[in-house]
């Protein structure tokens, strides 16, 4: 199964207040909601340095000092819109896929802060 990264915007937050006959709000709204009881059943949530410091940590891992420097400096120069990236890059994703993946990847994947 391929891998995904879920990012909780804004947006995201508010999508219980909007329009739930939309089947793709619907399944957001969905999603949302169980990925924020396992976030609180858990007890992870992380503060804002705590996340930075896993963040930081994620990518200097992966990327290596210059490319997380570039990273950070490419984030500072450009910020994007997340809403209207996810949109793109989500434009295929059938919804129901998307939670049933979301699902399938927090069995597979429990989270764990150090």
């Amino acid at each position: 199964m391929a891998k995904i990264k879920v990012y909780l915007d804004n947006c995201t937050y508010n999508r219980p207040f909007d329009d739930q006959t939309q089947i793709m709000i619907s399944l957001e709204t969905e999603a949302k909601q169980h990925i924020q009881q396992l976030i609180m059943r858990r007890k992870k949530m992380g503060n804002t340095t705590t996340i930075m410091e896993r963040g930081t940590k994620i990518l200097l891992e992966n990327l290596g000092v210059l490319g997380t420097e570039q990273f950070i400096a490419t984030l500072l120069k450009d910020p994007i819109n997340y809403t209207e990236w996810s949109r793109e890059y989500f434009a295929d994703y059938d919804p129901a896929k998307f939670l049933a993946d979301a699902i399938e990847f927090d069995k597979n994947n429990p989270v764990s802060i150090k």
